[in-house]
C-alpha cells in the first residue's frame, strides 16, 4: 500500500534533502526521485525508521504512512493535502 500526499507536507530543506537522498544516504532512506513531481520513499514498518533523524515534518509524512498501514509513502506536487499535517510554502 502507498501513501501519496502532497509534497506541501515538508519544506523545501527537507525537499532538498530528499533529492540527493539516493547519492548521499544523508537520511537512511530508500528514496527514489518522481523527476520533478516528487519522491517515493520507502518506509516499511516501523521498527526501525522512528530511530533514525529525520526532520520533523518528513517523519510526521512518515507516521501518517504508518497510520494508514501504508509500506510506502509518496509526495507528489499534485497529492492531496491533508489536514492532520501542516504545509509549508517553498
Amino acid at each position: 500500500k502507498c501513501l501519496t500526499i502532497s509534497t506541501a507536507h515538508i519544506n523545501s530543506s527537507t525537499a532538498r534533502k530528499l533529492s540527493i537522498e539516493p547519492d548521499t544516504n544523508i537520511l537512511g532512506l530508500s528514496v527514489y526521485e518522481k523527476g520533478e513531481y516528487g519522491w517515493w520513499i520507502y518506509v516499511g514498518d516501523d521498527s526501525g525508521i522512528m530511530s533514525k533523524d529525520l526532520p520533523l515534518d518528513l517523519l510526521a509524512c512518515i507516521c501518517e504512512a504508518f497510520t494508514n498501514n501504508c509500506q510506502w509513502l509518496c509526495l507528489d506536487c499534485d497529492g492531496e493535502e491533508l489536514e492532520s499535517l501542516p504545509t509549508y510554502e517553498w
